[in-house]
């Protein structure tokens, strides 16, 4: 039995479609509990990065939380907000977030993060 052109394409559309769908499943927000460590504590920190919509979003407990665009690479999500800068790695879940205004050998804080599931069964 010959392909036809015509037969050929709808293959082609039922497979691009497919990689359409899976590609598409993996794009749900990723929620992370991570903590930073500060001179006296650690202080904990709720972030959200949705690389579909190139969206992070930070939580404090202090009750501040920003949501801006990203920079999303293969290995790490960089967000500025002001005068921090948070860097997040995607291959050992360590952040970092740095200041604008102290000195470039100034290390930041530095912590690590843990990804967290989202329920399975959830009100909205």
């Amino acid at each position: 039995m010959a392909v036809t052109g015509v037969m050929m394409s709808k293959v082609m559309m039922l497979a691009l479609g497919a990689i359409g769908c899976a590609a598409t499943a993996n794009t749900a927000p990723t929620y992370l509990d991570c903590e930073l460590k500060q001179t006296a504590k650690m202080l904990p920190v709720d972030i959200m990065v949705d690389e579909a919509t190139q969206q992070v979003t930070i939580a404090l407990p202090s009750g501040y939380a920003t949501s801006k665009s990203g920079a999303f690479s293969p290995t790490e999500v960089k967000l500025v907000d002001g005068q921090n800068t948070w860097t997040i790695n995607r291959v050992d879940l360590s952040i970092h977030r740095s200041f604008a205004f102290m000195p470039a050998e100034d290390p930041g804080e530095r912590g690590s993060c843990k990804v967290k599931p989202v329920p399975a069964k959830r009100a909205f």
